[in-house]
């Protein structure tokens, strides 16, 4: 099992690696040739890790793939918008003087966003529990939650090493990383 998690671990932070050189930094970007074959051997891999985990037969597993194949194009159209959103909202901020206006349109357009992406999970809960047991259904949940954790993990580490050595920062990564602290003069 911990092998795995490390596997997908080492798979999540290749294919975050290759989508972080594609990305421009005012688009979705466009994704290098090698991003999709890793992708594809991260689903192989996350669907024989369910299909052992919940001990599925070959037609629950053929189901299940399908079905998180289908709801998972609708999350990815979703979590571009969601990303745009928050670049519009980033630039509005950081503009000298922003369009509250278009503030609280951006805001409602990324909570309308976010119900959509939680009626895709509603959506797939559904259909899957056509073909799976409540304790599948419940494992499968789990094991999402666990994903989404390790992925999330590796996308702030990535983060974290594009902003190691840029102007004014020390070796740390971080302001103030490897200087001591300034000490008072005593009276």
């Amino acid at each position: 099992m911990m092998r795995f998690w490390k596997g997908i671990l080492i798979l999540t932070l290749a294919v975050t690696a290759q989508q972080a050189r594609a990305q421009q930094p005012d688009s979705t970007g466009v994704e290098d040739p090698d991003v999709q074959p890793l992708r594809q051997q991260f689903r192989q891999r996350w669907h024989q890790h369910i299909r052992q985990t919940l001990g599925l037969t070959d037609a629950q597993a053929d189901k299940l793939q399908t079905t998180e194949d289908r709801f998972e194009q609708q999350r990815i159209g979703y979590r571009g918008q969601i990303r745009d959103i928050n670049r519009q909202l980033n630039g509005e901020m950081l503009s000298g003087t922003p369009n509250n206006e278009h503030v609280n349109q951006l805001i409602q357009q990324r909570q309308d966003m976010r119900l959509h992406l939680e009626q895709v999970n509603r959506d797939q809960d559904r259909e899957m529990s056509a073909y799976l047991s409540p304790l599948q259904r419940v494992r499968y949940q789990q094991e999402s939650v666990r994903l989404a954790g390790i992925i999330a993990e590796a996308i702030r580490h990535r983060r974290a090493q594009g902003q190691g050595m840029g102007p004014g920062r020390p070796r740390g990564g971080r302001p103030g990383a490897g200087v001591p602290p300034r000490r008072r003069p005593r009276p």
